[in-house]
């Protein structure tokens, strides 16, 4: 905020006295500095309010860190068996081709 303000204080005296060619770039890069500032500080706040807080658009999944370590150790079992199984399968096809080869 200190940087735009300080940015915008100084290009006010150019976009004043600056000539042709300064003005109309000096009102450019102060509108968008000033735009750009006025999005940050008060409209994302707002859209989050909204969103988040207000129509509930957007709902954070919070669970006790226990029940998290607990879902993610039942997801690594549940992988490992799956990878189990499908060595098992493979296993079984290939020991079938082999034996229909024969």
């Amino acid at each position: 905020m200190i940087t735009v303000g300080a940015t915008v204080l100084g290009l006010v005296p150019l976009a004043m006295h600056g000539g042709p060619l300064w003005e109309p770039l000096c009102y450019a890069q102060i509108g968008g500095l000033t735009l750009a500032t006025f999005i940050t500080l008060l409209l994302v706040p707002v859209m989050y309010s909204i969103f988040v807080r207000d129509l509930k658009l957007i709902r954070w999944d919070v669970r006790a860190p226990e029940t998290q370590l607990e879902t993610a150790m039942e997801r690594f079992r549940k992988a490992i068996l799956l990878n189990r199984n499908q060595q098992r399968i493979s296993r079984h096809v290939t020991a079938t081709d082999s034996t229909a080869s024969e």
